[in-house]
């Protein structure tokens, strides 16, 4: 088995990215499993390999076979229960493209995890609290609801000298 593989790594081509994802602000590429499929079919002939990938009940079971030999190396992961079909279509293609590059010990996407590695994930920035927030957060105060500035806190960044005025019109109404 470990021969074989090694064979099929050093003929496999490099994997283009064809396919793109955006998450939020990110974006990254992956090969798509149908571009896995048609380039690695001939490098595994080559080396001897055959991947095979049935779905058992709720696990996609992945097998590399050693045709020589018999060996094999497997993989199995559990489906997510969904509602819609086509949710569960997409987790099969998405477990089944993991496995077959895990298995294969080839790149089938950006590694934006570890480009991100260490880094510590940016809070969304909050609104700044502008003059009109500013008064509508005293009335309410002025009107004895409790702990307005907390809340606004929460939800808005609020300049040193707003904080200030609110603070202080919170304390003079609990004296």
């Amino acid at each position: 088995m470990a021969e074989a593989l090694t064979k099929f790594q050093a003929t496999c081509p490099d994997i283009n990215l064809d396919g793109k994802v955006k998450f939020g602000n990110t974006e990254f590429k992956y090969a798509t499993l149908g571009n896995i499929l048609k380039l690695t079919k001939g490098p595994l002939k080559e080396a001897g390999l055959v991947i095979s990938q049935p779905i058992l009940g709720d696990k996609i079971i992945t097998v590399l076979t050693c045709l020589e030999d018999g060996t094999a190396l497997r993989a199995e992961m559990t489906l997510p229960n969904r509602n819609k079909l086509q949710d569960t279509g997409a987790d099969i293609t998405y477990c089944r493209r993991y496995m077959y590059v895990s298995l294969l010990g080839i790149v089938g996407e950006d590694d934006k995890d570890a480009e991100n590695m260490g880094e510590i994930p940016k809070k969304a920035k909050k609104p700044v609290m502008n003059k009109a927030m500013f008064d509508k957060a005293l009335a309410r105060i002025g009107d004895g609801e409790p702990e307005v500035t907390a809340r606004a806190l929460e939800l808005l960044d609020i300049p040193e000298n707003f904080l200030k005025q609110l603070r202080a019109a919170e304390q003079s109404l609990s004296a």
